[in-house]
């Protein structure tokens, strides 16, 4: 089995293991309802580690990525002041049990939002709180690795748009079912 195919089942089993925290009760908000209802827009930004060979150039083409996954979500890239989307990709270095033309990949990406003190809403947390992430670590070959982030960062910020397109369908429908 490759490196990849590895990943892709990784994701399979991630992708499940979200599903199974449903259902929940009809008169009830899941986590994923309460923290993205509401959310039409993020700002985005992307960090890619400088020991990846063309660092810069990447960045903007997961930025470009993101933008296109985003907007098919139904979601803007100017999003209101204070939420942001990050994308981080950071290389780890391998030790003797890798092969010495793989690499180990860290993928997060983070829903970060500024937040208020219930106690006192005028004290603002400067650094906000994250309230939707992914974020894994995967061995990639040297070779191939500008398409293999590429391919998982297609796969993480479409989970994320996935997730607030469906709770975007469940807040629709629980408005519906509360005006009959």
């Amino acid at each position: 089995m490759t490196n990849i195919a590895r990943l892709r089942l990784t994701g399979c089993i991630l992708m499940t293991s979200l599903a199974t925290f449903a259902p929940w009760p009809a008169n009830a908000s899941s986590p994923a309802q309460t923290q993205l209802a509401g959310l039409n827009g993020v700002n985005l930004t992307v960090f890619v580690d400088r020991d990846f060979s063309g660092a810069n150039a990447l960045e903007r083409e997961i930025g470009g990525q993101a933008k296109e996954i985003l907007a098919n979500g139904g979601l803007t890239d100017d999003g209101p002041d204070g939420v942001w989307l990050s994308i981080q990709v950071t290389l780890h270095p391998s030790d003797e049990k890798l092969r010495p033309d793989d690499v180990l990949v860290q993928l997060k990406v983070e829903l970060s939002e500024h937040v208020r003190l219930n106690r006192d809403r005028s004290v603002r947390v400067p650094n906000g709180a994250i309230t939707w992430s992914e974020d894994y670590i995967s061995i990639a070959s040297k070779a191939d690795l500008r398409e293999y982030v590429l391919k998982q960062v297609d796969w993480a910020v479409g989970l994320f748009a996935d997730t607030v397109k469906s709770v975007r369908s469940l807040s629709d429908k629980d408005a519906h079912d509360r005006s009959r």
